[in-house]
């Protein structure tokens, strides 16, 4: 499943619940986020993985963080590694 969410742009606080619904009831093995989100207190992603049962790699710093406008990726299975270019 790959789905762009479109940020923050728009009523992004009441898409949030429907993209978890919506994320749960395909029941993808892999997901591709496009347009995530991510401060220093949370991040769409991993909420999101958190809320599907997902493992999460995303797009990030050379120093680890991630990026606050970016990619992620969910999967069923655990991600061991991941590279951001």
């Amino acid at each position: 499943m790959t789905w762009n969410i479109w940020w923050r742009f728009g009523p992004w606080e009441q898409r949030q619940p429907g993209l978890a619904a919506e994320i749960a009831s395909v029941a993808a093995d892999v997901v591709l986020l496009q347009e995530v989100w991510s401060e220093d207190d949370a991040d769409q992603a991993q909420i999101l993985a958190d809320a599907g049962g997902y493992h999460v790699a995303r797009s990030t710093r050379e120093s680890g963080q991630p990026y606050r406008f970016g990619n992620a990726v969910l999967s069923r299975w655990p991600i061991l590694r991941s590279k951001t270019f």
